[in-house]
């Protein structure tokens, strides 16, 4: 089964992960990293491998960061260069959590990244507009 790990400014990953569980039910191999105010980068980044390493069983580990280019994410870029087979996905949302989840038995490290992402950003809309195209209203 591929692990997940949430990293996240402050306690969101807590609360994604909360959400997740509330919808899919408990998880296996699902963990979070918090940042928060004052944490060493160095100490997150050891933070962070030590929790992929935990929950990898050898299929490899999502790791879901909350934006692209911020400390989560330059931290988990660290990965990369430390013999884990990882797949560092930013722009976490709850839909990508929960589509990753109902497959992870079975997909690859590779296809459910992709999956990932692709829920992602197909959960993104403009419920305003939707509702006013469907209404027929301007």
């Amino acid at each position: 089964m591929v692990g997940m790990v949430i990293v996240t400014h402050g306690r969101l990953g807590e609360g994604l992960l909360d959400a997740m569980q509330m919808i899919a039910g408990p998880q296996e191999k699902v963990d979070v990293v918090s940042l928060k105010e004052g944490d060493n980068i160095d100490e997150l980044k050891q933070r962070i491998l030590d929790t992929v390493r935990r929950v990898d069983d050898g299929e490899g580990v999502l790791v879901f960061v909350d934006m692209f280019g911020a400390s989560p994410s330059n931290a988990a870029a660290y990965l990369i260069n430390e013999n884990v087979n990882v797949q560092v996905i930013t722009g976490t949302n709850l839909p990508m959590l929960l589509e990753i989840v109902n497959f992870r038995e079975n997909g690859s490290l590779q296809e459910l990244a992709a999956n990932a992402m692709n829920a992602g950003v197909e959960s993104v809309k403009n419920l305003t507009e939707l509702l006013k195209d469907s209404l027929g209203n301007s």
